[in-house]
């Protein structure tokens, strides 16, 4: 006799949004997507003389702190709607309006990344010491500007870093989507004095993966029996 597994606690979601298809999860990837439209027209527009400027002038300072603001506001509409949107394909990958949101988000954030990848790009190329001895928000910020300065000495040309960001949902994304749905997806039935059937915690999936020459795994590839062998 298999038993019923209890209801499984829920997630309250909507001090964040009501749901995936109120009007306020719209507005805020519109804005989330206006914002990166934001950036990246500002990173374009910046004046040829502070392109080729190394140095910290006042005009240099003045672009990168305007962007630093800028990307910082994108960068946590991109958390909010991050962890909104992954807390319900986490939980329930069979749902069709959150792996909707998700394909949407993965695309947008194609954009994201080429736009980040960009800003890295410009302030891995200025004096870095001297703009956070200079500036406040880059002494707040020294250790990404920093980093940025590593990250941008190995970065390929704007064209390459462009296209390895559109390639991502259909390679990387793609791959990480798929292993998700499926291990989410997956039953264990445990043969005991109890009987408990579910989504198979991922400590259940790596004891099964150990011990794959000590257990049975049935012809459907769906069910792992973890226990003394039937």
């Amino acid at each position: 006799m298999i038993a019923s597994s209890p209801p499984l606690p829920r997630w309250d979601l909507t001090a964040v949004f009501p749901s995936l298809d109120s009007p306020e999860f719209a507005q805020a990837f519109a804005a989330l997507s206006g914002s990166v439209d934001a950036v990246a027209a500002r990173l374009e527009g910046l004046p040829s003389s502070v392109r080729r400027q190394a140095d910290a002038s006042p005009e240099v300072v003045g672009a990168f702190e305007a962007l630093t603001r800028q990307v910082n506001s994108m960068s946590e509409q991109v958390r909010t709607m991050s962890a909104y949107i992954y807390a319900f394909v986490s939980t329930d990958s069979r749902d069709a309006t959150a792996q909707a949101s998700l394909s949407r988000f993965q695309n947008l954030h194609v954009r994201v990344r080429q736009a980040h990848t960009r800003f890295v790009a410009w302030v891995g190329g200025l004096d870095v010491e001297q703009l956070i001895a200079v500036s406040p928000l880059a002494s707040e910020h020294a250790y990404f500007l920093r980093m940025a300065r590593e990250q941008a000495r190995h970065l390929m040309s704007p064209a390459e870093e462009d296209l390895a960001a559109a390639l991502e949902p259909s390679s990387g994304s793609a791959w990480d989507n798929l292993h998700g749905n499926l291990t989410s997806q997956l039953l264990v039935r445990r043969r005991s004095r109890s009987v408990w059937r579910g989504p198979a915690p991922p400590i259940l999936i790596a004891r099964f993966a150990v011990r794959r020459t000590k257990r049975r795994l049935p012809p459907c590839g769906r069910t792992l029996w973890l226990g003394p062998p039937p």
